[in-house]
């Protein structure tokens, strides 16, 4: 199933929840592509917030992101500049690369 149907169903299945508590509550939500309502709910009401407003209303994100990402890259760029001998061919070396090799 695709993120639009994953958020989709939780958003029903959260909705049928409220009207058993006979409840409503408002959710805010980013405007990320996964975020699809194609219907109207009667105890669930999505606002979406304005775009590009997690930097605004989380920095800390931002900043946290930014020193993992850079952490990430040059561990990553370590670990090719290790391996660049062991292999005889570029695709050898090519496949060897994996997203975990900074991680490990």
């Amino acid at each position: 199933m695709d993120d639009n149907g994953c958020f989709e169903d939780w958003l029903n299945q959260l909705n049928e929840t409220m009207k058993k508590k006979k409840g409503r509550i408002i959710l805010f939500v980013d405007n990320a592509t996964s975020h699809v309502v194609s219907k109207k709910l009667c105890n669930v009401h999505v606002n979406f917030l304005p775009p590009h407003l997690t930097s605004e209303l989380q920095p800390l994100d931002q900043g946290i992101i930014q020193a993992m990402k850079a952490n990430y890259r040059k561990s990553m760029l370590h670990n090719l500049l290790t391996a660049v001998g062991k292999f005889i061919t570029a695709s050898e070396f090519a496949k060897s690369v994996t997203v975990f090799d900074p991680i490990w």
